[in-house]
């Protein structure tokens, strides 16, 4: 089955059709690890970013059936506690055993979200919605940490104005890093598939937040900060790793990282993480 995204799922409202897109690569990331037998912490990093975006997108639309009137939205609302639940479900499972959550369990899921979901029950409040233009641009100014950390300080970042580097071998991860720091609305990614190429990139220019992995085949996460921090380079370095013990995380510290994530991440943790080691900034939108 054609996993893609087209034109038929477009309802025209930006805001969700971004939304519905960063779902889409996700679940595609999903299929893909699958395919490639991937080691389970990148799928678990994916499945429980899907989820946070899940939560995300719900939260967003239904904020917009709400204002705008839209009169099936209490079954609407119903759709997305099945669904979500269906993702939590799965990301449970996956994270207890990993090895019971099979390819075809996913793939159904996700059938069932393209199938049923956007396409039967999205489309039809487009039209309710599509004009409200306002309420479009309000919801857009929710953001994943309004969701998923209420109550706590937030983390504020210009993201559009961040120049970061991810430096990672792994291709199915480094497309899921990727894809949240879009999401984020980072414009100026600089992705390397080695700590070689890594060096390559700053060379040609200053970053402000370097993404690495530790264990690379070329040359470990170790050895490419202290690299950079014998050349008196202070970019702020956030460490992933699928290591996390105390005695871990002094090690990556006391050699140059700025901060330590263990995998696997969520999207929330990254944005966390990655947020956590920035100079405070201003409040802004994301």
């Amino acid at each position: 089955m054609d996993m893609r995204w087209g034109p038929k799922y477009e309802t025209g409202i930006a805001v969700i059709d971004k939304d519905h897109r960063i779902l889409f690569d996700l679940f595609e990331q999903t299929q893909q690890c699958v395919d490639d037998g991937e080691e389970s912490f990148v799928l678990g990093s994916v499945i429980a970013s899907l989820l946070d975006y899940v939560r995300l997108h719900f939260h967003r639309e239904e904020i917009l059936l709400d204002r705008c009137g839209y009169s099936a939205l209490g079954a609407h609302q119903q759709l997305h506690v099945e669904l979500k639940a269906a993702v939590e479900l799965i990301a449970q499972r996956f994270k207890d055993h990993p090895e019971r959550v099979g390819v075809r369990e996913i793939r159904n899921f996700l059938w069932v979200w393209l199938s049923e979901h956007i396409l039967g029950e999205d489309m039809p409040y487009v039209g309710v919605c599509m004009p409200r233009t306002d309420i479009h641009e309000e919801i857009a100014k929710i953001t994943l940490a309004d969701v998923l950390n209420e109550g706590k300080k937030r983390m504020c970042c210009d993201w559009p104005s961040l120049r970061v580097l991810v430096v990672d071998d792994n291709a199915n991860f480094q497309r899921l890093l990727k894809t949240l720091l879009l999401a984020f609305g980072v414009k100026d990614l600089r992705l390397a598939g080695s700590a070689a190429e890594g060096f390559r990139k700053l060379a040609h220019g200053p970053v402000d937040v370097v993404i690495c992995d530790w264990l690379m085949d070329d040359m470990n996460g170790l050895d490419f900060m202290k690299t950079i921090r014998e050349s008196g380079d202070e970019t702020p370095i956030l460490i992933l790793s699928g290591f996390g013990d105390e005695a871990f995380r002094n090690k990556a510290c006391n050699s140059g990282a700025n901060a330590v994530l263990e995998k696997p991440i969520s999207a929330n943790s990254f944005l966390q993480a990655v947020s956590g080691i920035l100079p405070e900034a201003p409040p802004v939108e994301i």
